[in-house]
């Protein structure tokens, strides 16, 4: 008694007995077909199979059927085995094949990889933006910081304040209050005005 693999048939293509096959895609349905003198009279004789990498038990086929059912198979390396079992128990010369089903590219190493690569490349250059536009924006800071304070230099003459200060002197040595109070209250406004508009672009004239 013996058993021989006819075809293996996955998602509608089948293709001749062959040693190894290579799957298209994972959770491919699968479906293997084989052949015993046996299948007529199954009374006595058992067809067993085995799908190692899936399960590693032994299975009777369904009498009077030439084909076993794989729903789905997940990615993996799988071999298939059948052996016909004679009444005094015992077995035939094992039949087997090897079955391969590809990964998803989107499973593989080299596509995972890759992604792991773009997204750190990504956070990295979001990073570095981020820094740079930091840096323009303390620049920039510092810029107008330069701007306010040139502004303000250029507003508070030095000559022109120093003059007035010794005029104001003046005044009060000479006792004239009344004067040394009009001016140092016009002093005191001119001042105001010059670092209140020193924090402005434009000014009405």
């Amino acid at each position: 008694a013996s058993v021989q693999i006819l075809s293996v048939e996955s998602n509608g293509i089948k293709n001749l007995s062959k040693f190894k096959y290579l799957l298209k895609t994972e959770d491919s349905k699968l479906k293997i077909y084989f052949s015993s003198l046996l299948l007529k009279n199954r009374t006595n004789y058992k067809v067993i199979y085995q799908l190692s990498g899936l399960s590693n038990d032994w299975e009777e086929a369904q009498p009077m059927r030439n084909y076993i059912v794989f729903p789905k198979l997940p990615s993996g390396n799988y071999t298939f085995k059948i052996k016909v079992i004679d009444p005094h128990g015992l077995p035939s010369k094992i039949q087997k094949i090897e079955i391969v089903v590809p990964r998803y590219f989107y499973k593989t190493w080299w596509f995972i990889s890759i992604v792991v690569a773009i997204v750190i490349y990504l956070i990295v250059l979001f990073f570095i933006k981020r820094i740079h536009l930091i840096k323009k924006k303390a620049k920039t800071q510092n810029d107008l910081i330069t701007y306010q304070l040139t502004a303000l230099k250029s507003q508070m003459n030095p000559h022109f304040m120093f003059n007035t200060l010794n005029s104001l002197q003046d005044l009060i040595l000479k006792q004239d209050f009344k004067s040394t109070n009009f001016y140092l209250s016009k002093y005191a406004s001119l001042m105001r005005m010059i670092l209140s508009n020193s924090e402005k672009n434009e000014i009405t004239i």
